[in-house]
Order: C-alpha cells, then sequence, then structure tokens
C-alpha cells in the first residue's frame, strides 16, 4: 500500500468483490476480433501480469508516475 504506480512496470488487478485476479486469455474475444478475452481467476499467473502506458507523451517524462484521473492505456504484459 501506498507504492505509487509508474509506466510499464508489472501489475495485477484484484477483483475485490470475488477475491480473484483479472487475466487475460490468449485468444480472440467473440465479439470483437481484435481483442482479447478477459477472466477472473483463483491464481495469479503470467496471464494476469499487465503494464499501464501512458496515452501522451509528457505523462511519462513527467517522473512516469500515474495519478488520479490520468489517461491511460492497459495491455497485457505480454502484448508489449
Amino acid at each position: 500500500k501506498d507504492i505509487p504506480i509508474t509506466y510499464e512496470q508489472p501489475v495485477q488487478f484484484l477483483h475485490l468483490a470475488s477475491n480473484k485476479f483479472l487475466s487475460c486469455v490468449i485468444k480472440q474475444a467473440e465479439l470483437e476480433k481484435d481483442n482479447y478475452k478477459l477472466d477472473l481467476v483463483d491464481v495469479p499467473s503470467e496471464s494476469t501480469n499487465f503494464k499501464i502506458s501512458p496515452s501522451y507523451k509528457h505523462q511519462k517524462e513527467s517522473e512516469g508516475l500515474i495519478y488520479y484521473g490520468d489517461p491511460i492505456y492497459i495491455h497485457h504484459a505480454s502484448t508489449i
């Protein structure tokens, strides 16, 4: 807790209601063929690692810290 998150740092997302991790399944989503399918899983693994990228160049140049309200991109760690 209270540790700042920076751009390109690996992160995992925990769904608090179910206590499961967000996971990226490396197969096409059923409706949007250009996207991957997301699931909730019990155990963290390589599929639960994500990275946050800045939407604008100036965001990364300013210490690389992510602030509340910053527009961002979330990528699966293996797709960057």
